[in-house]
């Protein structure tokens, strides 16, 4: 394990707290945060095992106080990425949103990033252990949508306009798109995880047949440019229009 050679916030050293029955010692809480690299495999659409990328030897695990939005208040502990485990110094007693990040060993080149575990419980004399799985070499693309006739210009329902699903197409370049499909019902989603690249995004309202039919034109989402393994670009609420209503 790296030395821990930086923390926003430096703890001092334990405190002593003296009673009637004799002096207890009372240490700051330590998080110990496991981190499991994964890829994606697309035929069986599962998670596999992944290494460290090339050049990421750093995992830093940050643990901000909860409900602190400021993530520069967060303290940070670096360890080795292929370790997979590390122990932090010790915090004050509280809730901390704590999540891993995959570096090169300066921490410029940003490789992943996990979800936050939020409200992480740290208690006086304990260690909490937390544990990560995300993708190191994909991201995400999420979208909302909602339904417009197209002759009425009236908002619909799923059910109303007939819509089984919405298909979202990312696609670089001129190369044959990368299509998920969701229900239509949720009227948000989220796709498998897609290799990084910059994707132009469009969604379209289709049926239930198969193949599935479009009931619209689709939609020009914009751009999603995926940087860094785990990432989810949000590309916000797309109006589709669904044709004879």
């Amino acid at each position: 394990m790296k030395n821990l050679v930086l923390s926003v916030a430096v703890l001092g050293a334990a405190s002593l707290a003296t009673g009637c029955g004799g002096g207890t010692t009372t240490l700051p809480g330590t998080i110990t945060a496991s981190w499991t690299l994964q890829d994606w495999d697309d035929a069986t659409g599962q998670p596999t095992p992944a290494t460290c990328p090339a050049g990421a030897d750093t995992a830093t695990v940050y643990a901000l106080p909860h409900g602190d939005t400021n993530t520069a208040d967060a303290d940070k502990d670096l360890f080795n990425c292929s370790d997979g485990t590390g122990t932090t110094a010790g915090h004050i007693a509280g809730d901390y949103d704590v999540w891993v990040e995959i570096t090169d060993h300066s921490g410029a080149t940003l490789y992943a990033q996990s979800d936050a575990k939020a409200s992480v419980p740290v208690d006086d004399n304990t260690d909490t252990s937390v544990s990560f799985a995300f993708q190191v070499n994909r991201g995400y693309v999420s979208a909302a949508w909602t339904l417009k006739g197209g002759t009425s210009g009236n908002t619909l329902d799923c059910t109303t306009a007939g819509v089984a699903a919405v298909e979202m197409d990312n696609m670089v370049g001129t190369n044959t798109p990368i299509s998920d499909q969701f229900n239509c019902t949720p009227q948000q989603n989220v796709t498998d995880p897609l290799p990084l690249a910059t994707y132009q995004v469009a969604l379209q309202a289709i049926d239930g047949s198969t193949p599935p039919v479009g009931l619209g034109p689709a939609t020009v989402a914009g751009n999603a440019d995926l940087q860094y393994g785990n990432q989810d670009v949000d590309e916000g609420t797309v109006v589709l229009s669904v044709d004879g209503q």
